[in-house]
């Protein structure tokens, strides 16, 4: 998905816009179709976990993970197709669909840092999507709703571990690893 992101906005950068327009629904499907995987293979992945770890409490609470960063991922690119021709609103919401991926790799990366405070690991963590923030601020004089939006959702994913390990998600976790088992 990064390289088609990447892809995508070259394309703008270089005056190609009818090809990107051209591209956009198949790459849009496609997009989804990721989505649409991640979200069936959450608790396939989880339930491997419990099995490697031993521990089905703790993969009941992580498939939640997995699965919001595809729901993230999906609605964000959903947001980028309502706002198509809104170029302002359609590229941040691109950005934050792929952030939405991506944050899973900078996790991993920012997890292996010896930083045990989130006043440190977090930031770290949303560094992309602060700099977009802080770009919008002081070069466009405008702070997007959208934007703003896209920093809660991740900000409320970064600090979901309570509730991965509620009363309330464990069952829910549970059953949609059970399948696998």
């Amino acid at each position: 998905w990064l390289l088609v992101y990447i892809w995508q906005a070259g394309l703008i950068m270089t005056g190609r816009a009818r090809i990107h327009f051209k591209m956009g629904p198949a790459l849009a499907t496609y997009g989804f179709a990721i989505a649409a995987v991640g979200i069936f293979a959450s608790p396939l992945l989880a339930h491997r976990r419990g099995v490697r770890e031993n521990d089905f409490e703790a993969a009941a609470a992580f498939v939640l993970f997995p699965l919001i960063d595809m729901v993230f991922f999906a609605g964000f690119l959903a947001a980028a197709i309502v706002y198509r021709k809104v170029p302002h609103l359609h590229k941040r919401a691109m950005f934050l669909a792929t952030f939405s991926m991506a944050i899973v790799g900078l996790g991993r990366f920012v997890g292996r840092m010896p930083f045990e405070s989130p006043w440190v690991w977090q930031p770290l963590n949303l560094a992309p999507l602060l700099i977009a923030l802080v770009y919008d601020l002081y070069v466009c004089r405008k702070l997007y709703p959208i934007m703003t939006f896209g920093l809660a959702v991740h900000l409320a994913r970064l600090n979901a571990e309570p509730f991965a390990n509620s009363e309330f998600w464990l069952p829910v976790g549970r059953t949609l690893i059970a399948p696998f088992g």
